[in-house]
């Protein structure tokens, strides 16, 4: 809860500073028809933790981030392919047969639309939007059994489950090739045959920051 009233306080600031920033005359909506625009988004994850071992020791990276590439198709509708990191761990727990240490990554590939109503626009170059996508989730998982500090095995293994996301958040358009943005998303994900470090189901809330270069 900390965290969405943190986005939600920085998303007024940064939209009442853009807005503040416009000309009082009257505005003309950026044309976006045939654009395209490639970025990045760096964000904070809020996820709810399953435990797998009795005991252990869990150093997990509730960071996200991913990078997108987006193309109008209408002023109003983009294209969006969609790639990252959900989620990456690493776990070491003990059992009555030894310790087991993992370390786990989940990424994201996901495809679908954005859609930036004119209606709600809060200045020419300052447009809310809603997303929505669908893909998969894969999972790299790795681990080490050692007893009585022997390494008795190691395991990889990749899973891929259903995935999507979906979201709305706020896109300034800066300049011709300039965008930056924050956005509030939840990504929703089929559980895992087997666990991926200490969860069989990585969906969850996530708020980040996004900067794109159009062309």
């Amino acid at each position: 809860m900390k965290k969405v009233i943190s986005f939600l306080l920085v998303l007024f600031l940064f939209t009442s500073g853009l807005i503040t920033a416009q000309d009082n005359s009257t505005c003309n909506l950026v044309p976006l028809k045939g654009k395209h625009s490639v970025g990045f988004g760096l964000g904070m994850l809020n996820q709810q933790e399953a435990t797998v071992l009795t005991v252990k020791v869990n150093a997990e990276a509730n960071i996200m981030g991913n990078f997108y590439y987006n193309y109008w198709i209408t002023d109003e509708w983009a294209l969006e392919l969609n790639a990252g990191i959900l989620n990456a761990e690493v776990f070491s727990g003990v059992s009555m047969t030894g310790i087991e240490q993992k370390a786990a990554t989940v990424i994201p590939i996901l495809a679908g639309a954005r859609y930036y109503p004119a209606f709600a626009a809060l200045a020419e170059n300052v447009r809310p939007f809603v997303v929505a996508l669908v893909g998969t989730h894969m999972g790299h998982s790795s681990s080490n059994k050692v007893m009585l500090g022997i390494k008795i095995g190691s395991e990889t293994k990749v899973q891929s489950v259903f995935g999507s996301k979906i979201g709305a958040g706020i896109d300034a358009f800066l300049s011709n090739w300039v965008r930056i943005g924050l956005m509030a998303g939840y990504n929703i994900g089929s559980d895992f045959k087997e666990p991926v470090g200490t969860r069989e189901n990585y969906s969850g809330f996530d708020l980040s920051l996004n900067f794109g270069i159009m062309f």
